[in-house]
Order: structure tokens, then sequence, then C-alpha cells
């Protein structure tokens, strides 16, 4: 069995961001640090929509073949595959 890999066509990276709306992000403050960051325990989130999928390197938006944005898991895992990256 071959895995697919995502490769963006325009800069190279693999890894894909997830970009959603109308979500609500629950996340436990756990403390603040001796340099005042705030240390974060469990998050969850809850509801959202797919807006789009991008590129965390470049931003570049994933597109269907009718250059749409690409908002479903599926569809994604389609591109993905078409794109024949193993590497």
């Amino acid at each position: 069995m071959s895995i697919k890999k995502f490769k963006c066509e325009k800069c190279g990276c693999r890894v894909v961001d997830e970009v959603m709306v109308n979500v609500t992000q629950t996340t436990e403050i756990v403390g603040v640090d001796e340099d005042g960051l705030l240390m974060y325990g469990k998050s969850d989130t809850d509801g959202g929509k797919i807006s789009c999928f991008q590129c965390k390197k470049c931003g570049k938006v994933i597109r269907d073949k009718e250059d749409k944005s690409i908002t479903l898991l599926k569809e994604l895992a389609e591109f993905i595959i078409k794109q024949g990256t193993g590497k």
C-alpha cells in the first residue's frame, strides 16, 4: 500500500492548516510561568465549519480543479491522492 502525502505546489511544505469559522475553543489555563507566559492544559473545540485548507508555510489555499476552495476532508484526501506525492 502506498501512502500519499501533501506537498504544497508553491513552496514544498508538507503541513496543512485547517481554517475554520464559527468555532468555540475552550482552553484550560493552568498558570503563568516566570516569564509571564500562559501555561495551557486541556483544550476542546466545539462547532465550526471548515472555511478552507491552506499551506502552513506560504498560505496557499488548496483548490479543486474548478478553482474552488476545498472544504471537505474527503475532497482534501482526493486532492492529495491525485497529487501523487509519496515522499
